[in-house]
């Protein structure tokens, strides 16, 4: 789940190079926000979505990429 402002998905690559050394890429991929929001709504029994509050963050998170101040 994004955190950092960017709203796409992220993972790291690591790779190992002929000569010993690591490279490190991060990589980001899109993703369809409003089916992720509509899966929050239709999501039962997961406790975090019980608050209409904390559903609603969940939703801001994925659309923002940012945890939500209260």
């Amino acid at each position: 789940m994004p955190l950092d402002g960017d709203p796409r998905s992220s993972w790291v690559l690591v790779e190992k190079g002929h000569d010993g050394q690591h490279a490190v890429t991060i990589r980001r991929v899109s993703y369809d926000v409003e089916r992720m929001q509509h899966m929050v709504d239709e999501t039962q029994g997961y406790p975090d979505f019980e608050s209409p509050d904390r559903k609603a963050a969940y939703k801001a998170r994925f659309a923002t990429g940012r945890i939500q101040e209260r």
